[in-house]
């Protein structure tokens, strides 16, 4: 029988697929943004807090010639600080 390890389908250079999903498992949807600060920064993961936006993401060099897996993180927070939206996507620089 035939065993598919991999869900997701390749993608060429300049698509992107929303991986929103999981992060929304890491950082909840009604998180504090102190609570979010917190947890990226014991994930180790830089950001940028813009206010009501953080920015976040990591991309990897692999090799020069092949395009290089990021992943760009936008969180959202409404008026009173708390986590509203995340809008994240995996995707392959050029």
């Amino acid at each position: 029988a035939e065993r598919n390890f991999c869900q997701w389908k390749v993608h060429s250079p300049g698509q992107s697929k929303d991986v929103s999903y999981i992060f929304s498992k890491y950082l909840p949807i009604g998180s504090s943004k102190k609570e979010v600060i917190e947890k990226l920064t014991e994930m180790n993961q830089h950001y940028s807090d813009k206010g009501r936006i953080i920015y976040a993401g990591y991309g990897k060099q692999i090799h020069p010639m092949i395009p290089n897996p990021e992943v760009m993180i936008e969180l959202k927070f409404n008026a009173s600080g708390y986590l509203e939206n995340i809008d994240s996507q995996f995707y392959y620089a050029q």
